[in-house]
This record gives C-alpha cells, structure tokens and sequence, in this order.
C-alpha cells in the first residue's frame, strides 16, 4: 500500500538510536543517512521508515500508530524487548488480539515522542512451521525423491537409504539422481 513513511522527531539522536536497537530486532537497520540533516531511512532491502526532525517545532509529528510487520511471534517478542530495552514504554505486551482476528499476534511499545508502534504477525503458528526452512527443505527433498526416480529406485531411496536423507547426507541423494 505505501512506500515508505516518515515521522519527525524531537530528539533525532535519542530517536535514532531507539529505532536502531528496535528494529534490529525485527531484521531492519539503518539503510540511508544524511547526518548532516539527521535524516535517517530503515529498512531490510530499501529505506521504508524514516526519522528526521520537524522544521520547527509546530511541525512535529503528533503521536501516530505505526506497525511493523513479524515473520513469526518471536519477532514480536524480540522486538518488544528491544523497544522496552531501548527506553519505551510498554503499551501491550506480546499476545493474541482476538478482536482484530483469531492470529493476529502483536506487542505495542510507546516510542519516545509518545508514538505508539506495533510489531505484529498475522499468520497462524501451523503455517509459520510449515514456512520455516527446515520444512521447505523437506518438501523440496520428497518432491525431488518421487519426481526424479523410477518406482523401485523410489523404494530404495524412502526406505533403504531414509537414514542417509535425514542425516543431510544430500550428497549421496544428488549422486543417485537422474539429472
């Protein structure tokens, strides 16, 4: 829906160095600076979030929610630590909120300039095992097994060498391979 959103600050450094410790938490860092103007862009890939400060002091911004996406639950609780770490506030610890919808999973921490950010992760516990790699690993491997092997090949490999396949032996399995 956007591309990036900014909020101007009354204390850039002291902002600077709560949202460097709080969104390490969730996989971000700072991405573009210009300290001259302390102007500050976040992000994983690219600068999403930005902090700069108000051209005076009418043009602060006033508090506003802004939420963070989590890859899973852990997340939210490293974030939350890192926000109260950090010197937030707590505004909701991490929990299921229900009345938003039955996985939504999230923390909320008051920022320093009373802003009330959010970490939350919307997918249920039973799709974020599935998603893990571990079992993206696993599904590639069975495909792998019963697409590239004829029938009696496929018995050997599920039952005479299972050992081999959990013990991540993959170069036994890539060398049985028809390629």
């Amino acid at each position: 829906m956007f591309d990036h959103i900014g909020i101007n600050v009354h204390d850039v450094p002291a902002a600077h160095a709560f949202y460097t410790t709080l969104l390490a938490a969730i996989g971000c860092r700072e991405i573009f600076a210009l300290p001259e103007h302390e102007v500050y862009g976040f992000g994983s890939y690219q600068p999403g979030f930005w902090i700069m400060p108000g051209r005076d002091e009418t043009r602060h911004s006033g508090p506003c929610h802004i939420a963070f996406s989590a890859k899973n639950r852990a997340q939210v609780h490293a974030f939350h630590e890192a926000g109260l770490k950090a010197g937030g506030k707590c505004n909701g610890p991490p929990g299921v909120r229900a009345h938003y919808h039955r996985w939504y999973y999230a923390a909320f921490v008051t920022d320093l300039d009373g802003h009330n950010v959010e970490c939350v992760c919307h997918l249920p516990p039973v799709l974020i095992a599935l998603m893990s790699w571990p079992a993206i690993a696993g599904y590639f491997g069975l495909l792998f097994l019963f697409f590239m092997a004829d029938e009696k090949e496929l018995l050997e490999r599920c039952f005479g060498s299972i050992q081999d396949y959990f013990d991540g032996n993959i170069d036994y399995i890539l060398s049985r391979a028809k390629i």
